[in-house]
């Protein structure tokens, strides 16, 4: 409700004088901030240049509109728009030993930085699971959940892996507990939660017993293949998650 309202906005201040074009502009550049792809940001700095820069030549240019995603959709690489909201569409593991649901952040994937999330999706179908990578708006998962993880009431995936870096419902400044415990409990299959590790040390991580956290989030930028020091962490979660369905 609130995306829509803030679709909404801008086409009927549009015709109000004034003041309220400054609030158009910021509601605008809401709607190129939260659609973050290249092409997003790139029409956003177009946009606040051809309205506000100094240099009166360059303002009142043409600025495309924004491009607008779906809030809760799937991801994978080797779709030829990589974002769908149709499972028919995702590729197929043939025989597929088991399903699991990735959780993802819209954001990421919206602004290509799927590094980490290509080398999951990569590592789980090698080991012939069938994945179903969703994302949805904000730090709630459950929109995803119920979109694609759960059919008639029924869970049909296998187990869930979140890489979102954040809780299952709510981010750092808000988090609902009871919400989540409620949606694991009717889902009822294995979740694991992969946070990104911001109080150890790579090397403190490499030692850990802990098989089932993985860093998703190194100091790099996340399209390059430099977060890969993690790959040993993420192949042994991979292979403790692989066991469930041997």
């Amino acid at each position: 409700k609130k995306m829509r309202m803030l679709r909404r906005l801008p086409k009927i201040l549009k015709y109000i004088p004034g003041k309220a074009q400054d609030l158009r502009a910021w509601f605008l550049c809401m709607q190129y901030w939260l659609g973050g792809t290249d092409e997003n940001i790139e029409a956003m700095l177009r946009f606040l240049i051809s309205r506000y820069a100094g240099v009166s030549e360059w303002r009142g240019g043409t600025v495309p509109s924004p491009i607008e995603y779906p809030d809760v959709g799937l991801y994978h690489p080797d779709l030829a728009d990589r974002i769908t909201v149709d499972a028919d569409e995702l590729p197929v593991v043939e025989n597929p030993i088991g399903r699991v649901g990735l959780l993802l952040m819209r954001s990421y994937v919206l602004s290509g930085d799927t590094a980490h999330y290509d080398a999951v999706i990569r590592e789980f179908e090698k080991k012939n699971i069938q994945v179903v990578p969703a994302f949805a708006g904000g730090l709630d998962g459950r929109p995803a959940i119920d979109g694609f993880f759960v059919q008639n009431g029924i869970s049909n995936i296998d187990a869930m892996v979140s890489l979102s870096g954040f809780s299952l419902v709510g981010g750092p400044a808000y988090n609902n507990t009871d919400a989540a415990v409620e949606t694991l409990k009717n889902l009822d299959i294995p979740y694991i939660a992969a946070h990104p590790l911001e109080f150890q040390t790579l090397s403190q991580w490499s030692n850990s017993l802990v098989v089932a956290t993985v860093v998703i989030l190194i100091v790099s930028r996340r399209k390059s293949a430099r977060w890969h020091p993690a790959m040993n962490g993420l192949r042994r979660l991979l292979i403790a998650r692989a066991n469930w369905f041997c």
